[in-house]
């Protein structure tokens, strides 16, 4: 709008009808114009790709803080994995029916019915338990119970890496099992 409005002013102060210099002048408004659109555009185009390099940018730094999230949980899993690896190497198998086991029984707690000793497998005495220690087992061998937990103030221990046994003599089971209850009921 401004170009014509100036156009038209050209036309009337030069009060004549020169055609050629208002076609020539035309000619300059149009190319400017042009110009004009042009340099709109490529503004238009060096803000969408900054806008872009931007994006890139935050989107590179997401992708790298998610890579090391990722890392952290792979390193996570991998110390687990050598946990339950740990876990599963001290854990004693049990057989699925220990009653045809001989020797074995259902894992069972008891106590010490006075002061014993405590011995290896080769009968060497390791040491000495006061009376109403709590210990458990669930192997019987040569009149022998093997240790395979313990608790100190309170607190289970595992034996399942030491060598420990005790006279049967010299425990009895903490707690009666379910089918001697019942029977000294019935009777």
């Amino acid at each position: 709008m401004r170009w014509a409005l100036m156009v038209a002013v050209i036309l009337f102060l030069s009060g004549c009808e020169q055609k050629d210099e208002i076609n020539e002048l035309k000619a300059q408004i149009a190319n400017l114009q042009f110009d004009l659109d042009n340099l709109k555009e490529s503004q238009r185009a060096t803000f969408q790709e900054e806008k872009k390099k931007d994006d890139t940018s935050k989107l590179q730094r997401e992708i790298e803080n998610l890579n090391s999230e990722i890392f952290n949980i792979k390193t996570s899993m991998a110390n687990l994995r050598k946990n339950i690896e740990e876990l599963n190497a001290s854990i004693i198998k049990i057989p699925s029916s220990p009653i045809n086991c001989k020797g074995h029984f259902k894992p069972t707690v008891f106590v010490t019915k006075r002061r014993a000793n405590i011995y290896n497998s080769e009968g060497k005495v390791v040491a000495v338990w006061d009376d109403c220690t709590t210990f458990t087992s669930f192997i019987e061998k040569n009149g022998k119970l093997r240790i395979t937990g313990y608790f100190v103030k309170g607190k289970f221990r595992s034996a399942l890496d030491k060598d420990w046994w005790i006279d049967v003599k010299d425990a009895a089971k903490k707690f009666k099992d379910k089918n001697e209850s019942k029977n000294m009921r019935a009777h």
